[in-house]
């Protein structure tokens, strides 16, 4: 079996689209926020939101809490978690589409096209 020592690793944890990562320190002039809502839904309006003895901080559009005990977090649509006393940085996950440009130059070349079909049988007609 291998075991490596608790204080050279970090908790990590998943929450839906979030991936919550411990983090040594908070960053330097961090904006403490008045709310313990780390995301909002974007169509369902549910939340993740932080329960317990916790400060949420934002810096640059990242977000950053410190718990200073065992705290919970909570989304309407995801099992409650227990995360251990620390600080830690919230990542949202973003959705990636390596072949998005590609299928928007294809997309766009065929309208282009199907236009200038178009416009080329009005001509034929109009003649």
């Amino acid at each position: 079996m291998i075991t490596f020592p608790r204080d050279k690793i970090s908790r990590i944890y998943r929450h839906g689209d979030l991936l919550i990562k411990e983090t040594k320190s908070m960053p330097v002039d961090s904006k403490q926020l008045s709310t313990k809502i780390l995301a909002e839904g974007e169509t369902t309006g549910h939340v993740h939101k932080l329960t317990g003895q916790v400060l949420v901080y934002e810096k640059e559009d990242k977000k950053f809490f410190d718990a200073k005990e065992t705290i919970h977090l909570t989304h309407q649509e995801h099992k409650t978690i227990q995360i251990d006393p620390g600080t830690y940085q919230v990542i949202h996950e973003r959705e990636y589409d390596a072949f998005y440009d590609a299928k928007t130059k294809w997309l766009s070349d065929k309208a282009l096209q199907d236009l200038q079909k178009r416009q080329s049988m009005e001509r034929y007609v109009e003649d």
